[in-house]
């Protein structure tokens, strides 16, 4: 186990900011996939109940809410980890997402935190060449960049759930039941913390531009989730292939 997730974190590393080639990185990111599927394969009940819980935290560097937060719980819920926010540095730190659950779990939540990151950062540089953005008037242009951000967050998360659902669902056609093992885990050693944690309140987003909207979903859609690299080019394939 502890092998596996060795050779999971150096794939990991093979992203194309680290200096790897975009085809060495897309291997990589096609073997993080087959590795992940061997480790989840070889898990029973009683390696669950033998595995350490821990916290991860991804920096988003910034000190308000980057477009990624609205994906925040939907990646809890895929990773079957617990998540809150987190400030670093103090009252005007930076803002950080933790999770917490079994480790391996920790660990891809914070690598499909950073797909989804740099997806939409990127996704949005990308929006700035298009007429829909061009022409908004100035002053409303960082709005429509917004519009557009947020849209494409919604769609990650939304696919999210989505590919939980139809996760969990042939876990309980196949009689699998791990999952409800790994929660019980993950409460009972959640509740040792002793942290009290308040629910968000859901803010209301006004959307100023349907276009920026519009393609900020067709975006989100071209955003492959898998675990893989940061990617660059504007299909979002390189993110990881799914």
């Amino acid at each position: 186990m502890e092998d596996i997730k060795r050779k999971i974190l150096g794939l990991m590393a093979k992203t194309t900011e680290n200096g790897c080639s975009e085809d060495e990185a897309m291997n990589a990111s096609a073997k993080v996939q087959e590795m992940l599927n061997k480790y989840q394969l070889s898990l029973s009940d009683i390696k669950i109940k033998e595995s350490k819980c821990t916290t991860g935290l991804y920096d988003t560097r910034l000190n308000a809410h980057a477009a990624v937060y609205h994906c925040v719980t939907a990646i809890a819920k895929f990773t079957d980890t617990k998540c809150w926010i987190a400030n670093q540095g103090g009252e005007h730190g930076h803002i950080a997402y933790a999770y917490f659950g079994l480790e391996h779990d920790v660990m891809i939540a914070e690598y499909v935190t950073k797909i989804c990151d740099w997806a939409i950062i990127y996704g949005g540089e990308d929006f700035k060449s298009s007429s829909i953005y061009g022409d908004a008037p100035k002053g409303h242009r960082h709005k429509v960049l917004s519009d557009f951000r947020y849209a494409m967050a919604c769609r990650i998360a939304k696919r999210l759930r989505d590919m939980k659902a139809a996760q969990e669902a042939v876990n309980a056609s196949d009689g699998r039941s791990l999952v409800v093992v790994k929660g019980a885990v993950v409460t009972e050693e959640f509740a040792k913390l002793n942290m009290n944690l308040k629910g968000g309140r859901k803010g209301t987003v006004n959307i100023t531009s349907a276009a920026a909207y519009e393609a900020g979903t067709v975006a989100g859609d071209k955003v492959s989730i898998n675990p893989g690299l940061k990617g660059q080019n504007h299909d979002y394939k390189a993110v990881s292939s799914a």
